[in-house]
């Protein structure tokens, strides 16, 4: 499957399957679908840190455990050695670093979310953009790294000169449903209900869903709870970056 650009997504993993696609410049095909390894339920329905727990504990999945299954984007757990650290920076040293979702535009380029457990078996969340791993956000962390606040983060890979504009995200359990929105369409990339993805999502964005003969001009990825849309994230592309983006809910 790695032939030209990849993207193959962990947490396609929606409805009880799990879809690989192959991407050649602006396109994503369908290349196989496979039967998830296990039930992965969405983080407890609550505002603040509760909103970032699981009922059954840490979430992911676990290198060497039904790999045929979840692991499509081919994650390499040597990959993750610079999550490892940084985890360890954060003050985690114990327990497995296990992946939420992962997409691979390219061989060496590799974006994910990941989860390891802290104090008193509470999840920490973990983030690699452009394979690089960021500081991860735990609910005893100090300042910008506090987990609790947050609506949600999005990883964007908004490079235009090889491929077509990628994100993933994770929702905290508040949020019912994420929508891309543009002027000319309104496309679900979420739904809480009945949805088996640890809390992940994944899209094409970019003018992907633009009706045929009109443009998609400026986009938002909306976040709506059972209070209504909660936050708003404006997607912009840019060549040769990769970003996360803390979402807090609006003011």
């Amino acid at each position: 499957m790695y032939a030209g650009f990849i993207v193959c997504s962990a947490a396609a993993v929606v409805a009880g399957a799990a879809v690989a696609t192959a991407v050649t410049p602006n396109h994503r095909i369908a290349a196989s679908v496979v039967e998830p390894p296990l039930p992965a339920e969405s983080p407890v329905a609550a505002t603040g840190a509760r909103g970032w727990t699981w009922a059954s504990g840490a979430p992911g999945y676990r290198f060497g455990h039904d790999e045929s299954s979840w692991n499509l984007a081919k994650v390499r757990s040597a990959e993750l050695t610079g999550a490892r650290l940084s985890a360890a920076s954060s003050g985690i040293r114990d327990g497995d670093l296990r992946v939420l979702n992962a997409s691979r535009v390219a061989h060496d380029d590799l974006m994910a979310i990941v989860a390891m457990s802290a104090h008193a078996n509470r999840t920490c969340l973990g983030f690699l953009a452009a394979s690089v791993s960021l500081p991860f956000y735990c609910p005893d962390s100090a300042g910008a790294q506090r987990l609790g606040t947050q609506v949600a983060f999005v990883i964007t890979d908004a490079r235009t000169v090889s491929h077509q504009p990628y994100l993933i995200g994770i929702a905290r359990g508040d949020v019912t449903k994420v929508v891309l929105r543009a002027t000319s369409f309104n496309q679900p990339v979420y739904a809480r209900a009945g949805n088996d993805s640890w809390g992940t999502f994944d899209t094409a964005f970019g003018g992907r869903f633009a009706p045929a003969g009109s443009t998609a001009g400026p986009e938002w990825l909306d976040f709506y709870s059972a209070r209504g849309r909660i936050a708003s994230l404006p997607l912009k592309v840019r060549p040769r970056r990769e970003q996360l983006s803390s979402i807090p809910p609006s003011a």
